[in-house]
C-alpha cells in the first residue's frame, strides 16, 4: 500500500491512496465523517507534507484538489493503486487463446502471467472477481520472465461499466482491509 497519512490535530490517520491524476487526488478513509467538504487536509506523502482541499466526499472516498501534484510528488510512483489478486483468466487475440493468471490490478493497468510468448499489442482478457465477470481490452507494455512463465504488464484500453464496478469494489475492499490492518498495528 502506498504510504499516505492524514495529519490532523497532531493525530496521524492511515489513508489509502486510490489515485492521483493531474491535480485530482482520491483517497480512501475509514471514517469519512471526520472530514468536511471545503476543508484543507494535510497529508504525509513520499515523506513530504502536502496540503489538499477536499472538494467532494462519496462513501469512503475523499476527492481532493492537489495543487501542482506532479512537482510535489515522486514522479516514479504509480498514479493508480494496484491490488494484488490471484485469479485464472482467459486471454484472446483474433486467432488464438491462452490460459493466464492475473497477479495485480488497478483501474488503469493489470499484470498477468502466461506461458505464451506474446507480441506487444492489444488482447482481450476475461476473468472473475469475487464471482463477478470482468472483461477488458489490454495493451501489453512490458514483460519479464516469471518462474516458469512470462509476466506481462498492461494498460487497460477499455472495459464496460460492470467490469469497472467489479474492479473498483475489489480495490476499495482491499484498501479498507489494509487500513484496518494498519490501524491495529
Amino acid at each position: 500500500m502506498e504510504e499516505i497519512w492524514i495529519i490532523t490535530n497532531e493525530k496521524v490517520i492511515p489513508t489509502a491512496l486510490f489515485f492521483i491524476e493531474g491535480e485530482l487526488m482520491n483517497v480512501i478513509v475509514k471514517k469519512p465523517e471526520l472530514f468536511e467538504t471545503g476543508e484543507t487536509i494535510t497529508f504525509l506523502i513520499d515523506q513530504k507534507r502536502i496540503e489538499a482541499k477536499l472538494i467532494k466526499k462519496q462513501g469512503y472516498n475523499l476527492y481532493l484538489y492537489l495543487s501542482l501534484s506532479e512537482d510535489l510528488l515522486d514522479n516514479k510512483r504509480r498514479r493508480a493503486v494496484r491490488s494484488q489478486i490471484k485469479v485464472s483468466a482467459k486471454l484472446t487475440s483474433r486467432l488464438n487463446s491462452w490460459e493466464a493468471e492475473v497477479l495485480d490490478i488497478s483501474m488503469k493497468g493489470i499484470a498477468f502471467t502466461t506461458r505464451a510468448e506474446l507480441q506487444d499489442g492489444s488482447y482481450s482478457l476475461a476473468f472473475l472477481i469475487e464471482e463477478q465477470p470482468v472483461s477488458m481490452t489490454v495493451n501489453i507494455i512490458n514483460n519479464t520472465t516469471w518462474h516458469n512463465s512470462i509476466r506481462y504488464g498492461c494498460t487497460i484500453e477499455g472495459m464496460d461499466q460492470t467490469s469497472q464496478y467489479a474492479i473498483r469494489r475489489y480495490i476499495l475492499m482491499d484498501q479498507l482491509e489494509k487500513l484496518n490492518t494498519a490501524e491495529r498495528q
